[in-house]
């Protein structure tokens, strides 16, 4: 566990316990809708909310051996998370032995206050000790303030694909970052 200082407030990073499943479920349907409520159909944006964001959705993913899940939390509740996961990079991705960066959620009165760089670096240290050499993401074209931020912590922009959700396609950006 690592603790930061923000503005006066202390938040823990730590690994995800099951804990935490209901917290990051509500967290991640909350500040999914909030980014992108605006441009998906709402019938498709529930149904994904429902199958990406269930209690017990998240507690496999923190049960999991393979994926990596680390919260960031204040004394009163969790604020943040970001979760990795061992995939098949699409093409043009080349690279041996990736991690695909899924999700990095901060609710939006926290965010750009450095929780999000704290959470990559504990994830990337666990990433690099079970010795993947490579991040991977997809990342919604109009979300620019995201591609800025990955852009800063060295990601790079290497193609693009259709991403669906629901009966919508929505085009996303493949950027890769050595680990």
């Amino acid at each position: 566990m690592k603790n930061i200082s923000v503005n006066d407030e202390t938040f823990s990073i730590r690994p995800a316990e099951e804990s935490d499943a209901k917290s990051l479920a509500d967290l991640g349907a909350r500040t999914f809708a909030d980014a992108y409520s605006s441009i998906l159909p709402a019938e498709d944006l529930g149904a994904y909310l429902r199958q990406a964001f269930s209690v017990e959705r998240m507690v496999e993913d923190i049960t999991s051996t393979e994926v990596l899940l680390f919260v960031a939390s204040t004394s009163e509740a969790v604020c943040a998370y970001i979760k990795l996961q061992p995939t098949t990079a699409p093409e043009p991705v080349e690279v041996i032995n990736p991690i695909e960066l899924m999700r990095l959620y901060i609710l939006s009165d926290r965010q750009g206050c450095g929780i999000g760089t704290a959470l990559m670096d504990a994830a990337f240290a666990a990433a690099r000790d079970r010795a993947y050499t490579t991040c991977w993401l997809k990342v919604w074209e109009g979300n620019r303030k995201a591609i800025g931020f990955y852009k800063s912590k060295g990601f790079s922009q290497i193609g693009n694909q259709a991403y669906p959700v629901g009966n919508v396609c929505r085009n996303v950006i493949l950027m890769v970052c050595p680990l």
